[in-house]
């Protein structure tokens, strides 16, 4: 899930990912390119894997503290507030 992270997060800031995919398309294709539409879904794509990823590792991070410090979650993970 980190790498997932890791590579979302490049690819909603860099377009790494599909600068990547588009190079590798234009070495068998000679003057290819994604039309703004498709690099629009690669990027929705990815902002959805980003948010997914963070929100696993929020809750991952919950469940840890939640054993340092003692904190029953047995039925769900809102007992940390009662």
């Amino acid at each position: 899930m980190l790498i997932i992270l890791i590579l979302s997060g490049l690819e909603i800031f860099s377009n790494l990912i599909t600068m990547l995919i588009n190079s590798g398309i234009r070495i068998l294709i000679k003057d290819f390119r994604f039309n703004k539409k498709i690099t629009e879904i690669i990027k929705v794509i990815f902002v959805i894997a980003f948010m997914l990823s963070v929100i696993f590792l929020l809750v991952q991070f919950v469940k840890v503290m939640a054993l340092w410090f003692g904190i029953s979650l047995d039925k769900s993970i809102l007992d940390i507030f009662r």
